[in-house]
């Protein structure tokens, strides 16, 4: 599932629901500044059910010179 909700994630993604869609691959866009820690909350919700792998977003210029993809 692909969700980019601008702030609505943490209210679509209860723990109920979270459990229901145990077996799937989320891919989850996180607005901090519309929700302070919305990424750390929605980590620790996902932890037991899921692999979390953050990937952090370098905007501008940095992408090209700061870019690491996740190791595996």
């Amino acid at each position: 599932m692909i969700m980019d909700c601008k702030g609505s994630e943490e209210h679509l993604l209860s723990d109920a629901v979270i459990r229901h869609f145990k077996d799937w691959d989320f891919i989850i866009e996180t607005h901090d500044g519309f929700s302070p820690e919305i990424t750390a909350r929605l980590t620790s919700r996902f932890a037991e059910t899921h692999r979390v792998a953050p990937i952090e977003v370098i905007h501008g210029r940095e992408k090209a010179d700061r870019f690491q993809p996740p190791a595996e």
